[in-house]
């Protein structure tokens, strides 16, 4: 795999990322799996990238606001 020309944009960045996980795992794995390892690596920096695209400010609420249960919360009381 080191052999292959990056071809586009991400290339470099998911190569070096492998190269990161081969130095600490070794050969565990064989070539098919490094393969299915570089895939996902390059599908979570494309996943960063396009969250990264999303202009946000700090007024932005959270899509969800959590809510933790409390009983003496009367926001939870049956009246």
């Amino acid at each position: 795999m080191s052999d292959e020309k990056p071809t586009d944009e991400h290339d470099e960045i998911v190569d070096a990322r492998l190269e990161q996980v081969k130095a600490r795992l070794g050969d565990r794995f064989d070539a098919a799996q490094w393969d299915a390892i570089r895939k996902n690596i390059k599908g979570m920096k494309e996943c960063g990238d396009r969250l990264r695209a999303v202009p946000m400010g700090n007024a932005d609420e959270p899509e969800i606001v959590f809510v933790p249960y409390r009983a003496e919360d009367p926001i939870w009381s049956a009246t």
